[in-house]
């Protein structure tokens, strides 16, 4: 359950990260 926890926390943080970056280029 750990690895499982880890690993949709990584994805989570990677997609969040991803959406930020888009959404400060939509704006900049």
């Amino acid at each position: 359950k750990t690895g499982a926890a880890v690993a949709l926390a990584a994805v989570a943080a990677s997609v969040l990260a991803g959406m930020g970056v888009a959404l400060r280029k939509i704006r900049h």
